[in-house]
């Protein structure tokens, strides 16, 4: 599946494509991978294409980077706990912070992002 970085990106249940790691990425049991789109968190290094590696049965601390689904639809920022708010916020100055009220009813995180892939070979255009 999509995760945008940037706008919310409807979710899609369907795999897009699978990946073969090696045996040396051991990934924690129930982990999943997504593909980024969007540029919000290219200050930290993660770009529209490139793989995140996602661990859902970690809860999340400050200052990680979280996939969250907001109102159906799937977003990859880092994690700021309020007091009484969430805050997610982009690596990329163009893109404000999403602030959500903790009772928020459609507001879930689906795990913390522990790892990215990135292909080498050159993208194409488009």
């Amino acid at each position: 599946g999509e995760v945008a970085a940037g706008s919310p990106l409807t979710i899609y249940p369907d795999a897009i494509d699978t990946i073969d790691l090696p045996t040396i990425a051991r990934m924690p049991k129930d982990s999943f991978l997504l593909r980024v789109k969007g540029d919000s968190l290219k200050d930290a290094y993660i770009f529209s294409g490139d793989i995140v590696i996602i661990n859902p049965n970690l809860e999340p601390r400050n200052g990680q980077i979280v996939v969250a689904i907001l109102d159906d639809a799937a977003v990859v920022k880092r994690f700021y706990k309020k007091k009484s708010q969430i805050e997610l916020v982009s690596e990329n100055p163009e893109y404000k912070p999403i602030i959500i009220d903790k009772k928020y009813p459609s507001f879930n995180i689906v795990g913390i992002v522990v790892g990215v892939y990135r292909s080498m070979e050159k993208r194409r255009a488009g």
